[in-house]
C-alpha cells in the first residue's frame, strides 16, 4: 500500500501546476530564475542556506500533501504549529501556496486540541508526534521532523473565498479566538510596509519570533517579498550561539519587541559583534523614552537605521512606521500611517481606516465562511491623532 501512495504522490507532483494565490511573497514560485541563486533561509539545524531554486523546488513537491480529494469542491482548514526552522517555513509556504486556509498558532504555547474543536481543521501539523484525535490519520510526507494529519471526512463548511490566514491576538492562553485575515489585507500590508523601510535584497534579517506572531511574520514575509534572505534560530537573543550565527551569516538586520532590545541596550550592539547589522526594526509595544533614546544612540554610532513600528495584529499588522534615525525630535510618535490609512476621531475613539483591516474575528469553523464585517475599520486601542507633520501621536 505505501509502494501505491509513493507512486501516486510522484505522478501528482508532475502533474502539478504550481498555484500562484496573489500574495507577493510567493513570486519567486513563478519560475523568476534571477533568484535561484540567492540565498532565502537559514537555520542552524541545517547549518547550509536553502537558496529560491532549491526553495521553489521543495514547495512543489509538498503541494500534493494539501490538496483536498477529488470528491471534495472546497477549501479546507490547516491548523499549523510551527518551529521557526526551514521545515517550519517550507510547511507554511506549501500551505500558504496551495490556496487553502490556515490557522497559525504557537507551537510552545498554543492547546491544538482546543483549536481542533472549534475549527474542524482538515489537515494538522505539529512539532510533536501527539495523536489529535480518532478523526484524524497521519500522513507520510517529506518533512521527517513535523508530523501532518489529515482529517477522515472533511468538514462540510463553506470558506469565505478571501480568507487566507488566521493569527491569534493578543488575548488569554487557552483562547481559540482568531483574527480573520484575507488575500488583499496581507498583500497590502506587505507592499505598504516595506515602502518607509531602508531594505533590498542583499538584506539577510534575523527572525527570533515565532511564526504564529504577526511581527515575526511580517518579517518573513517582507525578506521573500524582496528577494531578501531570514536567517532562522530557535535560540533566544540572549544566546551566544544567536550571535555567532548572525555573525557568521551576515545578518544585516534585526526586528524585535521591547524585551529584545532591553537586552541589546544593556548587552551593547557593538558588543554582539555582528558588524554588518546596520537595520534596527522594533515594535510589539511602546518602549520607555530613555530605553528608545538608548537605542538610537548606539544605532548611530554605527551609521545604522531604527525604525519604530505600530500595529496590530487586526491591521496585518502594520498601521504605522517611525524612522527614528530620519526623524530624531519625533522620538515619541509613532510615525505615518502606511499608504493609504487614515484615522478619524469619533465619540471618544479613533477609527482606522485601510485595506490592511481584517475581515473579523473567529471562534468557530462556521465563522470562516463569514464576509468581511469591519468593511475596512478598526477601533484603536490608544486615543490617537495626526500632529501638523503628518506623523501619529497617541495616549497610551
Amino acid at each position: 500500500m505505501k509502494k501505491k501512495d509513493d507512486t501516486f504522490v510522484k505522478q501528482q507532483i508532475r502533474r502539478e501546476v504550481v498555484p500562484i494565490p496573489p500574495l507577493p511573497f510567493l513570486n519567486f514560485l513563478s519560475g523568476a530564475v534571477a533568484l535561484d541563486n540567492v540565498p532565502a533561509l537559514f537555520d542552524d539545524k541545517s547549518d547550509a542556506w536553502l537558496r529560491y531554486g532549491e526553495l521553489r523546488e521543495r514547495i512543489k513537491t509538498l503541494l500534493p500533501y494539501w490538496r483536498t480529494p477529488t470528491h471534495i469542491q472546497k477549501r479546507g482548514v490547516i491548523l499549523a504549529a510551527l518551529p521557526r526552522t526551514i521545515n517550519g517555513v517550507l510547511a507554511y509556504l506549501s500551505a500558504a501556496a496551495s490556496g487553502q486556509a490556515l490557522i497559525l498558532v504557537d507551537p510552545s504555547t498554543a492547546r491544538p486540541d482546543l483549536f481542533i474543536q472549534d475549527y474542524e481543521p482538515d489537515w494538522i501539523v505539529l512539532a510533536t508526534a501527539m495523536k489529535p484525535g480518532e478523526n484524524y490519520l497521519p500522513v507520510d510526507w517529506p518533512i521527517p521532523d513535523l508530523f501532518l494529519w489529515r482529517r477522515v471526512v472533511f468538514s462540510n463548511h463553506d470558506l469565505n473565498p478571501d480568507l487566507f490566514l488566521l493569527l491569534l491576538p493578543p488575548g488569554p492562553p487557552d483562547s481559540t479566538k482568531t483574527v480573520r485575515l484575507s488575500y488583499q489585507n496581507l498583500t497590502h500590508n506587505i507592499l505598504a510596509s516595506l515602502e518607509p523601510l531602508e531594505l533590498d535584497p542583499s538584506t539577510r534579517a534575523l527572525l527570533l519570533m515565532p511564526l504564529s506572531y504577526s511581527f515575526g511574520l511580517s518579517i518573513l514575509h517582507m525578506m521573500l517579498t524582496i528577494g531578501g534572505s531570514v536567517i532562522l534560530t530557535e535560540n533566544d537573543v540572549k544566546s551566544r550561539v544567536t550571535w555567532n550565527m548572525a555573525q557568521k551569516r551576515e545578518a544585516t538586520l534585526f526586528a524585535g519587541v521591547p524585551f529584545h532590545f532591553e537586552y541589546l541596550a544593556r548587552a551593547g550592539i557593538d558588543n554582539l559583534h555582528v558588524p554588518r547589522l546596520k537595520i534596527f526594526l522594533q515594535a510589539g509595544g511602546r518602549m520607555p523614552l530613555e530605553r528608545t533614546q538608548e537605542i538610537m544612540k548606539q544605532v548611530a554610532a554605527r551609521a545604522g537605521a531604527f525604525f519604530v513600528l505600530y500595529g496590530l495584529t487586526e491591521a496585518s499588522p502594520r498601521i504605522a512606521c517611525l524612522p527614528v534615525h530620519l526623524f530624531p525630535e519625533k522620538i515619541q510618535s509613532l510615525g505615518r500611517l502606511i499608504k493609504d490609512a487614515t484615522i478619524r476621531s469619533e465619540s471618544d475613539r479613533s477609527i482606522y481606516r485601510g485595506p490592511n483591516v481584517m475581515m473579523g474575528y473567529a471562534t468557530t469553523r462556521a465563522d470562516l465562511a463569514l464576509d468581511d464585517t469591519q468593511r475596512g475599520e478598526l477601533v484603536l486601542p490608544e486615543q490617537g491623532k495626526i500632529d501638523a507633520d503628518g506623523f501619529l501621536d497617541v495616549e497610551c
